[in-house]
């Protein structure tokens, strides 16, 4: 569908209902798979500012290495780009079957929970550096490359910046 007539779709929405614990004036949020060679009518850029984009050059570029049979180095770039998912996965697998617990948000753009022994935090506008619950042992625990020191009341200094490519 076209970017524009998503616009005036999505524009159309109401907010998320409050009684499923979203803060008030929260906005659905959306995800466009958009198959983008570069040689398409359709532009992944047209979608920017709509939600996230999602494109397949990714997976087009890993075929390409295998087929070609080059180097397996040059897929470091692309294990970059699917971090975020493998550690989701991660977490996931780590939480199963737990509740939320710690919820935390700032009412916009950044949110932070725990679940059993895994705590997880977001941050997609704006830098978030809070002193948060986590939930966690008393420790120094390392979080993809970040590491984080809980104090001996499950209590950490979460800094995340707007332009970091990296989670907690």
């Amino acid at each position: 569908m076209c970017p524009e007539v998503l616009n005036v779709i999505y524009s159309s929405l109401n907010d998320l209902n409050i009684h499923y614990g979203f803060p008030s004036g929260a906005r659905p949020y959306f995800y466009h798979e958009v198959p983008d060679p570069g040689n398409e009518a359709i532009s992944k850029y047209e979608y920017i500012g709509l939600g996230e984009v999602l494109e397949f050059m990714s997976s087009a570029n890993l075929g390409e290495v295998f087929s070609r049979n080059d180097k397996l180095a040059y897929l470091v770039n692309w294990g970059a780009e699917w971090s975020h998912a493998m550690h989701m996965v991660e977490f996931r697998n780590v939480v199963e079957g737990t509740k939320v617990k710690n919820w935390w948000s700032n009412n916009d753009q950044q949110i932070a929970f725990s679940r059993s022994m895994g705590f997880v935090a977001f941050t997609s506008w704006g830098d978030l550096n809070e002193n948060l619950y986590t939930n966690l042992p008393w420790n120094l625990l390392s979080c993809t490359r970040k590491t984080l020191t809980v104090d001996d009341e499950g209590y950490a200094i979460i800094y995340l910046g707007t332009n970091e490519y990296d989670e907690v």
